[in-house]
């Protein structure tokens, strides 16, 4: 039996009003050229009708309906507790639709690079021609995540794996014991960037990820919290950015780029200014202040466990230019 195999996989999907989206992914994951040994939704207390509907129709899948909206966080680490006889998780937006190999490719290169721990496929927007959407995710000196080739056609580049900085939550396979071994996602990031959170804790620890092209899903991209670039997007991701910095980037790196973090913030929260949005991004902001002495405490705790020197993390940097802060999906 293969490094793989093992256990086997078990699927986790967060629901939260959903509606027709969740139906379509649970067909595409039926549908799956090689099964997982076990599906498992977790509903955060959706009001359109979604989670009985899928009930309905899927009997060989779980359901636990949460009587709380606990946040994609929370709801996922709950999952993966409770996936606990499977070696290896996947983790799927409702609004991610997975091709019929996609977790065959997806293990096969698990099978094929045993020292890699987290796996991310080539995402395409559920658009006509596709486009990508995510080819796994780079993290820049800034402090700003940054989805490969989002938006453009799909290119040559997209034919080759390559080791990346951070997957997708949208469709991610990894070794349950890393996750666990990493603290799962942080559930005061609720949603967004939990992501890369978890990714850059995860290169910290000396895990790698995996860019795998032949494993193709389409993403919807904010199917479930009314499209991309809204309040509640926006507010997340430029919160969850700063928390993310703060926690993560090692010490010799974080005074040396925290100029370039400043001057991302700023840019953002220009930007919002113009789209009479300053408001929010400023509350935002203050979120993060606000629990940033907590944050610091959880970096002290996260940089003494670190297993890499700063000059490898320097090494997987994006370096071009000071992007804004994205709103991810």
């Amino acid at each position: 039996m293969s490094a793989a195999q093992g256990q086997g996989v078990g699927v986790a999907i967060v629901n939260w009003n959903s509606g027709e989206y969740l139906l379509h992914c649970l067909e595409c994951l039926r549908s799956q050229s090689r099964p997982a040994q076990g599906v498992l939704v977790i509903d955060n207390n959706s009001k359109d009708g979604s989670l009985d509907t899928a009930q309905g129709r899927f009997a060989d899948v779980t359901f636990v309906r949460l009587p709380r909206n606990a946040g994609f966080a929370e709801a996922n680490n709950l999952a993966v507790s409770m996936l606990a006889e499977r070696e290896w998780i996947l983790l799927v937006n409702p609004d991610a639709f997975l091709h019929g190999d996609c977790l065959n490719q997806l293990l096969r290169a698990a099978e094929a690079n045993p020292g890699v721990s987290v796996f991310t496929p080539l995402l395409l927007q559920a658009t006509e021609p596709p486009t990508v959407a995510c080819a796994g995710d780079d993290y820049s000196r800034g402090g700003i995540a940054v989805h490969r080739g989002s938006g453009r056609p799909v290119a040559p580049e997209d034919a080759s794996p390559a080791p990346v900085f951070s997957g997708s939550g949208a469709t991610l396979l990894l070794r349950r014991q890393v996750f666990l071994d990493a603290g799962g996602f942080d559930t005061d990031y609720f949603c967004y960037y939990e992501d890369v959170d978890l990714g850059f804790r995860l290169q910290l620890l000396g895990q790698r990820c995996l860019f795998v092209p032949g494993a193709v899903a389409r993403h919807v991209g904010g199917g479930t919290t009314g499209g991309m670039g809204n309040d509640y997007s926006l507010f997340y991701c430029h919160r969850n950015c700063i928390w993310t910095y703060v926690k993560n980037m090692p010490n010799p790196l974080f005074l040396r780029y925290l100029p370039l973090h400043l001057l991302a913030l700023a840019k953002n929260i220009a930007a919002a200014a113009l789209r009479g949005r300053s408001r929010l991004v400023m509350k935002a902001t203050w979120e993060a202040l606000r629990l940033l002495p907590k944050k610091f405490q959880e970096r002290k705790r996260m940089q003494s466990r670190r297993r890499v020197n700063a000059a490898y993390i320097d090494s997987l940097l994006l370096r071009s230019g000071i992007p804004g802060i994205s709103v991810r999906g």
